[in-house]
């Protein structure tokens, strides 16, 4: 009987706790969506979020709403989209010569917008914006397009315009699956088919689908422009009240733009290659430069820009493995009197150098390289057997060899060596100490880490995920894994 109640003061004790902590964090959550429910989306559900109404909810329910709240964002923000679009779609590919003039340019553009939602929901969706990429690059080429049109005067092909044409359905197509997707309910004031005060642009729409660009009015292109800048003005009063309230942060500026790029410029890039490659390696391929996506590229400049990505950061990789590999080379003729300062140097190394360098990459969810880096941090368990611990960096350096092959195949690189040299590249040095190994190792992170442009890495991870689903549906497990 002892024992029983011995149990049940346990088992009450373990209960009081975890209803204790859930308490904690239902006040927070509470405390959150007080806060969160002041959201400006398009929709009007604030009574929804009254705290009295919520405080009767589960834990779990209260997660589901704050989750919520963002969706329900993320849906205004498509519904502007697709009827900004569609508007502007309608209105132009048809007639574009005589409505698209320097006067009206900016009310049919929208990249400005894309790109300020975009930057509003990285953080609170953990980057994982998908669709709101594939809306930001299409709204980028589509200014380069109009401001061809409006300052030539017209003179494009028609296969270019096809191009364009074609990436507007695609992107309209994929708006509309991914509202779908994502049950986003129907009443927000940005949505065409459900704003009851806002019958002219549905009105407008159905003209403009319903006739032919030669029949198309001056008054009817005026109540287009009209309804445009209705909805833009909306918009930009979310904007500006989500971020003034402190509910968004967003930097309403080009940035994005610049941060696909990774580095500022091909130079500063040229410099790290120029540093740290062998002169044996085909440095030519390691330059390859993909503009931005622009009138003639249509989804193939993305392929490209994503490519291009791809091959700057899995050279960084390399040279990383490479100088692991190098390091690890170095235990092999290891005696038994420098054993014990060799595994010093080898922690500061895993901690100051590799460690840093999957920080500043994004790294620690790569599987791949996490493996790597975490059987080359076992070898220091075996710091009483010095045989035991040579054995293991021979498995650390079989890993190294593995995934330096899966990442040049699968992104087509050429064989990469890295070098070990006093200054930038010059003075080889062939039989390198372990000081020298970190010295140079220190540089070549130091070095990534002043010239990549903050943030550049997550933003292009965020970027190869819509690519990856939306342009490149086919791609493998594998090559996500050990190649990204």
């Amino acid at each position: 009987m002892a024992v029983l109640k011995s149990w049940y003061v346990i088992v009450f004790l373990i209960t009081s706790v975890w209803s204790s902590d859930d308490q904690v964090e239902k006040e927070s959550y509470l405390d959150k969506l007080q806060s969160l429910k002041q959201l400006a989306t398009g929709y009007n559900n604030h009574d929804e979020y009254d705290r009295k109404k919520l405080e009767n909810l589960s834990l779990v329910d209260l997660r589901q709403k704050h989750l919520d709240l963002y969706r329900y964002l993320e849906c205004g923000y498509f519904y502007s989209t697709l009827f900004h679009l569609k508007l502007m779609g309608d209105a132009l590919f048809d007639n574009i010569r005589d409505i698209l003039t320097p006067e009206t340019l900016e009310d049919f553009l929208f990249d400005k917008e894309a790109s300020m939602m975009l930057d509003s929901l990285l953080v609170p969706n953990n980057y994982e914006v998908k669709n709101l990429w594939l809306v930001f690059i299409y709204t980028r080429q589509i200014r380069v397009f109009f401001e061809v049109t409006v300052n030539d005067g017209a003179k494009f092909s028609s296969n270019v315009l096809n191009k364009t044409r074609r990436m507007h359905e695609f992107v309209l197509t994929e708006i509309e699956k991914h509202l779908e997707c994502c049950m986003c309910p129907l009443e927000n004031s940005f949505n065409i088919k459900y704003e009851k005060h806002f019958s002219l642009a549905e009105q407008q729409l159905s003209l403009c689908n319903s006739t032919t660009a030669e029949s198309a009015s001056v008054a009817n292109n005026g109540s287009v422009i009209d309804a445009i800048r209705q909805k833009k003005r909306l918009l930009h009063y979310n904007f500006q009240e989500n971020r003034q309230k402190g509910l968004l942060e967003f930097s309403m500026s080009e940035s994005l733009t610049v941060c696909l790029f990774l580095f500022h410029d091909k130079k500063t890039y040229k410099s790290i290659i120029d540093e740290f490659v062998a002169d044996n390696s085909d440095r030519s391929t390691l330059f390859i430069s993909a503009p931005f996506p622009n009138i003639l590229s249509g989804l193939e400049g993305v392929k490209e820009l994503w490519k291009r990505q791809h091959k700057i950061i899995g050279t960084l990789k390399i040279i990383m493995l490479e100088m692991m590999l190098s390091y690890t080379l170095k235990s092999q003729d290891l005696k038994t009197y420098q054993f014990s300062e060799f595994l010093n140097y080898t922690n500061t190394f895993k901690l100051q150098i590799v460690g840093k360098f999957m920080d500043i990459m994004s790294l620690h969810d790569n599987v791949a390289f996490k493996n790597v880096y975490n059987i080359f941090a076992s070898c220091l368990l075996c710091k009483k057997d010095i045989s035991k611990f040579i054995d293991c960096m021979s498995k650390v350096q079989q890993k190294i060899f593995r995934l330096i092959n899966v990442i040049t195949n699968n992104i087509r690189l050429p064989k990469i060596k890295s070098i070990v040299s006093d200054c930038q590249g010059e003075n080889v040095i062939s039989k390198p100490t372990v000081d020298d190994f970190f010295r140079v190792g220190k540089m070549f992170v130091g070095k990534i880490e002043n010239c990549i442009i903050p943030h550049s890495i997550r933003l292009a991870k965020s970027f190869w995920i819509m690519v990856r689903e939306k342009i490149l549906p086919n791609t493998t497990t594998t090559s996500r894994d050990e190649a990204n």
